[in-house]
């Protein structure tokens, strides 16, 4: 039992220090614009219901970039591919995937290296973006 009392500490150091953090810097989403696609599965897969743009210095890219402050912390790394958002927000060096209860992220860092990551949200977070889908 004095083991286990002496190795658990240790694991949740390990474990809490596998969770990423995001630089918006690293992002470069402040200059941009992002196409924004809406997404509905039905029986024939995946079909695009809307799709605009979120202009720079907008309302909408002002929520995003709040929500990306606010939530830069608690990511963990993913490998897996995916598919099927709700919501896609992209751009050359950028993707945004919204799920019903997670998202995913992925951009080049300061290095140019590649990083994919996931957080568990709700989809409600990102109601700010509903009146685009009209």
């Amino acid at each position: 039992m004095k083991k286990l009392l002496f190795v658990l500490p240790i694991f949740l150091i390990i474990f809490q220090s596998c969770k990423q953090s995001i630089d918006i810097n690293d992002l470069k989403i402040s200059n941009t614009e992002l196409k924004v696609t809406f997404w509905i599965k039905n029986s024939s897969g995946l079909e695009s219901i809307a799709s605009t743009k979120i202009l720079n210095k907008s309302k909408e890219l002002e929520n995003l970039t709040n929500w990306l402050i606010n939530n830069s912390n608690g990511w963990d790394n993913s490998i897996n591919s995916y598919s099927s958002p709700k919501i896609s927000l992209t751009n050359e060096n950028f993707k945004f995937l919204i799920f019903t209860d997670f998202v995913v992220i992925g951009y080049l860092d300061k290095n140019n290296k590649p990083r994919q990551l996931t957080k568990k949200v709700n989809l409600s977070e990102f109601e700010f973006l509903n009146d685009m889908k009209k």
